[in-house]
């Protein structure tokens, strides 16, 4: 996705911001953590996101130094509805009597992300944690999905399996559907056609900000 150092030069021409002191007082970060943060090329992407949204920068600007614009052009993009939980992968996000909803927070994605067009309506933008699917999907990453009830291929999919809201990789079988961690360090389930545990596909995985 890019190094972190490109990635706060740009933020810094753009905002005007002269140095790192300057930008940890503006967006109350202690400088030990922007020190951190550069030294183990880590990418703070809650943050990054929240300055797109902020400061009106588009998100692939930010990570991929393309198509800057400082208003967002909707004939440019799309404006993406946040998802007010994690999807768990290996860290357990039980949501058992708790409601996942749509929250009042937009990402902006520009088009050239997407090799054709989205409806932004059914699309929403949804935080990785964890790394049961590592290598493809990292913890912080962000996963943009197509909402969709039905199983409609292999893939990587979010879903709700035993009131875990949870990120997995989708595999159709003879008999019903595997549920896999790419990470072989973390388990794997068989869910059998005729199941009756908890189990309900929320979206299937169209894009990634890793």
């Amino acid at each position: 996705m890019g190094n972190i150092n490109d990635i706060l030069n740009r933020l810094y021409h753009k905002l005007n911001i002269k140095s790192d002191a300057e930008f940890c007082r503006k967006y109350n970060i202690k400088q030990n953590t922007l020190s951190t943060w550069k030294a183990r090329n880590s990418i703070p992407y809650e943050l990054l996101l929240s300055i797109s949204k902020e400061e009106n920068i588009p998100v692939d600007y930010i990570f991929l130094n393309k198509n800057f614009n400082t208003s967002h052009n909707e004939n440019n993009g799309y404006k993406i509805k946040k998802i007010s939980h994690n999807a768990s992968a290996g860290t357990l996000t039980d949501i058992e009597g708790i409601e996942v909803y749509d929250t009042d927070d937009f990402i902006f994605i520009s088009k050239n992300l997407f090799k054709t067009n989205i409806n932004p309506e059914k699309t929403r933008i949804v935080e990785v944690v964890g790394d049961s699917m590592s290598p493809t999907l990292n913890s912080g990453d962000y996963v943009i999905i197509n909402i969709d009830n039905n199983f409609i291929g292999d893939g990587i999919y979010v879903i709700n399996y035993k009131n875990i809201f949870m990120v997995k990789m989708l595999q159709q079988k003879p008999d019903g559907l595997k549920i896999k961690s790419i990470n072989p360090l973390y388990e794997s389930y068989e869910l059998e056609e005729d199941s009756q545990e908890i189990f309900d596909i929320i979206g299937k995985v169209i894009k990634t900000i890793s």
